[in-house]
């Protein structure tokens, strides 16, 4: 099997789409569907079942894909080793994330853009389960989500903590005082995200502890919307401190910090267990964790605000042992 064949057909397996595996490849939905179609031959099995939508995987293909995985990680890491000898960094990358994290990380795109022009990224945007099932099924090799799991298939490496601040607009009572005591949201309407969010039942949780039974006026099943509603006049929302920054800077809404409490959202980057990382996406990561660095860095304003998840020595230390990493294993 030559090994375009066996990327190929690891891409429409685990997305269970022709069109949308062509799209990632860059490649014509008909030369992929041939590319499958010759395997199947050639092999004298049936690889995927098309007469379901989406395609599902026969048995053959359940044990071809696991195969072709395996085939194209030792691949990928023996690529890393020959190129990291020359200090090169290449390769395709795709990263899911949730909608709240992923619009933020535009800056840090562009960086990552700059610094390896040879990665070809590739940043999607779902709601927590996309984004598990992405990095689960080998979509994704990293996702950027909230309150991350850490066990079974998956593995987490801590990023960000962000504090929980009251969105409200600039009109309101509370904007003026800068902190409110949460016992106070009793009666206020609040605009929340759906039930099925963490970010909702971690919420509910924290106003319970307080004694508060919130008023819901409406429900979204995301920030931006949320952040919207409460510009109308909606309600007020608890929100991540670090996803109302540019509203806070164009005068659409003020913050307020929550007294007495210390509620935070916890982000961190998903990654399939026992799956090596590529030198791109090991790249990505340092990054992104130097990026958050540099935000709580004295000086730097608002933005300090935001926690990272270890203190900048350790980081430096993670992140000169991943650079000695990819420069001698890959």
């Amino acid at each position: 099997m030559l090994i375009r064949e066996a990327e190929i057909f690891r891409e429409v397996a685990s997305r269970r789409s022709f069109s949308r595996a062509a799209e990632v490849l860059n490649m014509s939905q008909p030369a992929v569907s041939q590319t499958v179609g010759n395997l199947e031959k050639r092999l004298g099995v049936k690889l995927l079942d098309r007469s379901t939508r989406p395609c599902c995987l026969t048995e053959p293909g359940r044990v071809l894909l696991e195969g072709c995985r395996d085939l194209l990680d030792g691949f990928r890491e023996l690529e890393d080793r020959v190129k990291g000898a020359a200090g090169r960094v290449s390769g395709r990358l795709c990263v899911s994330s949730i909608y709240s994290v992923g619009l933020l990380q535009a800056p840090t795109v562009e960086e990552f853009a700059r610094l390896y022009p040879d990665v070809a990224l590739r940043l999607e945007y779902g709601h927590p389960d996309d984004v598990y099932d992405a990095v689960g099924s080998d979509e994704a090799e990293l996702g950027l989500v909230s309150f991350p799991r850490d066990g079974g298939s998956f593995e987490n490496i801590p990023w960000q903590r962000e504090p929980i601040v009251l969105a409200v607009r600039t009109d309101h009572p509370f904007a003026a005082g800068g902190s409110v005591k949460p016992s106070r949201l009793a009666g206020e309407p609040l605009v929340a995200l759906q039930t099925r969010l963490r970010l909702r039942r971690q919420s509910d949780r924290w106003l319970k502890s307080v004694g508060v039974d919130p008023e819901i006026s409406y429900e979204f099943d995301n920030l931006e919307t949320v952040k919207r509603a409460v510009e109308a006049g909606a309600g007020v929302a608890l929100v991540p401190e670090p996803t109302v920054r540019r509203e806070v800077s164009l005068g659409t809404l003020a913050t307020a910090t929550l007294e007495g409490v210390d509620w935070i959202r916890p982000l961190g980057i998903v990654r399939r267990r026992r799956r090596p990382l590529s030198a791109a996406a090991k790249a990505f990561c340092d990054l992104l964790l130097e990026t958050s660095a540099d935000q709580t860095a004295p000086g730097n304003g608002e933005s300090g605000r935001t926690m990272t998840a270890d203190p900048p020595a350790a980081r430096s230390k993670r992140t000169a042992e991943r650079d000695a990493e990819v420069a001698v294993a890959g």
